[in-house]
This record gives structure tokens, C-alpha cells and sequence, in this order.
């Protein structure tokens, strides 16, 4: 009689040991790419992490499957001065083993104001490719995007809500590229983050009455910085030279020197609190409620 032991001997000799599964995408990305759910797919179904981030803009990050592996939880906790406090998601699906996911969740936000957003998050990873879409209301963002290598993934970017297609770069050193294109065929957007939690950006926007040229920087705290030049289709004004430094909670001064059809010139200064109330004063000595 076969004994139990010999029997199993029997069996395993026959099925072999079980080949490696080979990844859908050759290229590992998980370890910077996708925020906190990029961990939760490197912890693997059932598993879990927390750890300090490497971007300068976020602090922590934490998260896990549940006991059962079909459910996660996973927290961001953003820098202190950042304009981002922290970011929450709930949510599950199905990790496969060679990499591929299909993953859905609740997200909320929380800004330094104290003021929530939420939406909900679908995303799919099929070989060196990740989609994806964001519901908030009834807008949409969609994004496809493209493993390139190790440290590179492009993307496109489009948004019910917007009127510009963006295209992206993002990089393992955390910095990215961003090229915002009009639906108008002429206004667009350049815009560069450094890796530091900042950006920079140059623009051109074609609207009714006009057009701008010029760009803006955001600080680390959210606040921006903008330079650029209006040139008015109609009017007693040539060109305005426009300087905007706006805060986070709305507030903010500016400086706006035109240039007249007849070559004189007018300067005046503007500043406004987080509602919107504030007052200018002018050159020629006029000023009043703004």
C-alpha cells in the first residue's frame, strides 16, 4: 500500500516546480509612480506598507489590504506648508499576478483651508499601459498612459471640465512635463515641476476681447506668481503689463501698467482679501473699491 508521503512525492514529482509568472510590463514603475496605490500594488493582495515619502511635498504614506485581500485602505499625508494637508482612499479589486490590476476607490482630499473634495477613482494596468478615470460630480478626467521605462511614464489627460488635452511626462526623480493644448487650436499651456513640490509655466490664451502671453511660478504653499501681457482687440489700451501674486486662500495684489493708443501710460495697484473685497490706487491719483 502507498503510504501518504510517497503518494505526495509521487505528485509533486509529477506536477514540477511552478514556473515564474513573467510581468505583463517589463518595467517596473510601482516604487514611484501612482502615489499610494502604487504601494498598495508593490505590498501585493493581502499585504501592507507605510513609510516616509521621497517627494519633498509629501510626508507619509500608509496603507493595506484587508485579511481578505478584496479591500484596501491607503493615507497621504502631505508635507508641512504644503497646500495639501492629506488625501484618503477606500476602495478594492483584484490585483493578477503578473502585474496587471483592476482597482476602483473613493478619494478625499484635504487642502490647508480645511475645505474637502471626493471622488471616485477607476484604474486598469494591462501590460506597460494604465487607465484610468477620476468622477467628481459630473465631470470626468480620463487618463491613458504609457509605461515608458524605469524611471519614465507619459501620459494624455483629458477632462469633461476643461478645455485643454493634456499631455504628460513624469519621471522618477519626481519631476514632470506637462503640455496643456486648447481646444481653440491656439491657446496653450508649458508647465515644468522640478521635483520640489513647485512649478513653473509659460502660456498663451486667445479668448474673446484678446489674448495673454506670459507665465506664472507656484510656491511650495500653493501661492502664484504671474507675469504675462494682455493685448485688448478693442479699447483705449494697446497692451497691459500685468503682475498677479495670488495666494492660496484667494487673497492677493497686483500691479497693471498700460499702455494707451496714443502712447501715454497708467499705473495702478490692486490688492484684495481671501472674498474678493480689496481697493486700487492709480498713478493719476484716482482709486476706490476693487
Amino acid at each position: 500500500m502507498m503510504t501518504p508521503v510517497l503518494l505526495l512525492a509521487l505528485m509533486l514529482a509529477c506536477v514540477g516546480p511552478v514556473p515564474p509568472v513573467e510581468p505583463a510590463c517589463p518595467h517596473s514603475v510601482d516604487g514611484w509612480f501612482g502615489g499610494a496605490v502604487g504601494r498598495l500594488v508593490l505590498a501585493g493582495q493581502g499585504g501592507a506598507f507605510a513609510s516616509a515619502a521621497a517627494e519633498p511635498w509629501i510626508e507619509s504614506r500608509e496603507g493595506g489590504w484587508s485579511h481578505l485581500g478584496d479591500g484596501f485602505v491607503a493615507s497621504t499625508r502631505y508635507a508641512e506648508g504644503y497646500f495639501l494637508v492629506r488625501e484618503e482612499a477606500c476602495g478594492g479589486g483584484e490585483l493578477h499576478a503578473n502585474g496587471d490590476y483592476d482597482l476602483a476607490w473613493g478619494l478625499r482630499t484635504v487642502d490647508a483651508l480645511g475645505q474637502e473634495e471626493g471622488a471616485r477613482v477607476e484604474q486598469s494596468r494591462r501590460g506597460c499601459r494604465v487607465q484610468g478615470s477620476a468622477f467628481a460630480g459630473a465631470d470626468r478626467v480620463s487618463t491613458v498612459s504609457e509605461i515608458v521605462d524605469e524611471s519614465t511614464v507619459r501620459g494624455l489627460i483629458t477632462s469633461t471640465a476643461s478645455d485643454f488635452d493634456v499631455t504628460a511626462t513624469w519621471r522618477a526623480d519626481h519631476s514632470a512635463e506637462l503640455i496643456y493644448d486648447g481646444h481653440d487650436g491656439e491657446s496653450w499651456y508649458e508647465v515644468e515641476e522640478p521635483g520640489d513640490g513647485t512649478r513653473q509655466a509659460s502660456f498663451h490664451l486667445s479668448y474673446d476681447g484678446g489674448t495673454e502671453d506670459g507665465g506664472y511660478e507656484r510656491s511650495f504653499d500653493g501661492a502664484r506668481e504671474y507675469r504675462f501681457d494682455r493685448f485688448p482687440d478693442s479699447g483705449e489700451w494697446s497692451v497691459m503689463h500685468i503682475w498677479w501674486l495670488l495666494f492660496y486662500d484667494g487673497s492677493g495684489q497686483g500691479e497693471v501698467v498700460g499702455q494707451a493708443l496714443d502712447g501715454s501710460s497708467l499705473t495702478c495697484w490692486y490688492e484684495w482679501d481671501a472674498d474678493g473685497v480689496g481697493s486700487y490706487s492709480c498713478d493719476d491719483g484716482t482709486s476706490g473699491p476693487y
